[in-house]
């Protein structure tokens, strides 16, 4: 029997690295070792990102520590998640849309406008991206301000009971107040493009569409479609014209407690297309900075909604 001398500092996990020491081969052993180097050569199927192979894992592992290539990987992997981001794929739909806008709509009259303006943006989303399925949502538990919000709400149907049944005395009093002439005039001008777009980067980008199915997130992405939805309400403002499909909403009703079953455990709300809120949401802005520059609101008792007021 021939032994070989095996050195320590070959043991690096498998890799194949050609130094295992004094390889005697004598007749009895020469067609083993004909074998064993053909099942090493069809073991090595670990391969790291500096090109050497191993026979294992372990071995690709230990070498990447030492020799800083899993730092290399990994950076790597960044600069392709960073190469793939979704910029360009935002401005070619927003190019998209804007040609299919134009060729459907470009000469149209604005009733039509308001009618399909909504319906074609979602039909090239669906066309070029395709629907996402939804997935079942757990049950949320109430936190602790939901919590205190519905005892606050039994205390102001309360306060509203003990306002009804107040003396005679007290509800003449209110009616003789009075209140001063407007200092501040409302702003009846259109719609500028600066304060549709601050209405849609302040909404949320996964809020929830309406029967159109388009989203704010489309309007944060495509600045060139958001440019013609700015044009579009321009001219129903200054005509003094709403849309019909601003007033269809979806329905969705939310249970107040868990296990609902009957129709009165349920609270609906209503998921309105995104233009008319758009377009609402203005007027609202406006309306509010005309109440309170000219003091109609007593921020001391009214907070919720208030600019700049935490209530």
């Amino acid at each position: 029997m021939v032994l070989g001398r095996f050195d320590s500092e070959c043991a690096k996990g498998g890799e194949n690295d050609g130094s295992i020491g004094d390889k005697s081969i004598t007749p009895e052993n020469a067609q083993r070792t004909t074998r064993s180097e053909q099942r090493s050569n069809l073991e090595m199927d670990y391969q790291c990102v500096c090109g050497r192979r191993f026979t294992t894992e372990r071995g690709m592992k230990i070498h990447r520590t030492k020799m800083g290539c899993l730092n290399a990987s990994t950076n790597q992997q960044q600069r392709t998640a960073q190469a793939a981001s979704a910029k360009e794929q935002w401005e070619a739909l927003d190019s998209k849309i804007i040609l299919q806008l134009d060729k459907l709509i470009g000469k149209s009259t604005l009733e039509h406008k308001l009618t399909t303006f909504g319906d074609i943006i979602y039909q090239t989303c669906i066309n070029t991206f395709g629907a996402k399925q939804h997935q079942a949502k757990r049950e949320p538990k109430k936190s602790r301000r939901q919590r205190e919000m519905e005892t606050l709400r039994k205390q102001k149907k309360n306060l509203r009971k003990q306002m009804k049944s107040a003396t005679e005395e007290e509800k003449n009093g209110l009616q003789e107040l009075w209140r001063a002439a407007p200092g501040e005039a409302f702003n009846s001008k259109p719609p500028s493009l600066k304060e549709i777009n601050a209405v849609v980067q302040k909404a949320r980008a996964k809020s929830a569409p309406g029967p159109n199915g388009v989203p704010y997130l489309l309007y944060k992405r495509c600045p060139n479609v958001l440019k013609r939805l700015h044009k579009i309400l321009r001219g129903a403002w200054s005509n003094l014209k709403i849309s019909e499909q601003w007033m269809f909403a979806d329905g969705v009703c939310i249970p107040k407690e868990q296990n609902s079953t009957e129709i009165n455990q349920f609270r609906p709300i209503s998921l309105l297309n995104v233009e008319g809120k758009i377009f609402f949401s203005v007027m609202a802005s406006r309306l509010t900075k005309y109440l309170t520059e000219n003091g109609y609101i007593n921020t001391s008792v009214q907070k919720g909604g208030i600019p700049g007021v935490s209530g």
